[in-house]
């Protein structure tokens, strides 16, 4: 977590998550007839990992295996990463989220509170709103789109989606690259 004020950085967040089963998150819902086994196979099914995500991470599923935490241990602590890292207890202090292409990150987010049923401690602890159904959108600052911005005319730099994608990253060693790749550095 970096203070934008400052640039200083206040904490890291660096933990792993175990592959865990799907449970009951995004079970079919429709009103169809299933035998206990289909929905006991259905739950004791793991998540599948995207290949080229793991291969962009240099991740493995053996390595997750052996490394990662159990998801609701990482959930409670990344919780308490963002307290201990919040400067104070009004509305005012409580951290956005800042990203290079953060809509991508967000659904992994979402996902991942939604999953461990702890969205509404994600919600107290980061700023945002709520919409009129009661969903929270975090507030957050997008910095491919910044780097879009700020070098449009600039012909040096060109790998903006590129490197979201871990397709470039080679680039981000250009301080003119790197200029705005700060915020929360968060593995799932």
């Amino acid at each position: 977590m970096v203070r934008l004020d400052t640039y200083e950085i206040i904490g890291v967040f660096d933990e792993y998550i175990k592959p865990y089963p799907k449970g009951d998150f995004h079970i079919n819902t429709n009103k169809t007839l299933r035998k206990k086994r289909e929905i006991e196979k259905e739950e004791s099914a793991y998540f599948e990992y995207n290949p080229q995500a793991l291969k962009v991470t240099g991740l493995s599923v053996d390595f997750l295996n052996k490394n990662g935490k159990d998801i609701n241990e990482v959930a409670d602590s990344f919780i308490s990463f963002i307290k201990k890292c919040t400067l104070g207890t009004s509305k005012a202090y409580k951290p956005i989220l800042v990203g290079h292409n953060i809509p991508f990150d967000l659904n992994f987010l979402f996902h991942f509170f939604i999953y461990t049923g702890k969205m509404k401690e994600f919600s107290d602890v980061f700023n945002g709103t709520e919409d009129i159904f009661g969903n929270f959108h975090p507030q957050m600052i997008d910095t491919m789109t910044l780097s879009r911005m700020a070098f449009a005319d600039d012909p040096e730099v060109t790998t903006y989606e590129d490197a979201a994608f871990g397709q470039g990253i080679d680039d981000f060693s250009e301080p003119k690259a790197r200029t705005f790749t700060f915020g929360l550095n968060v593995k799932f």
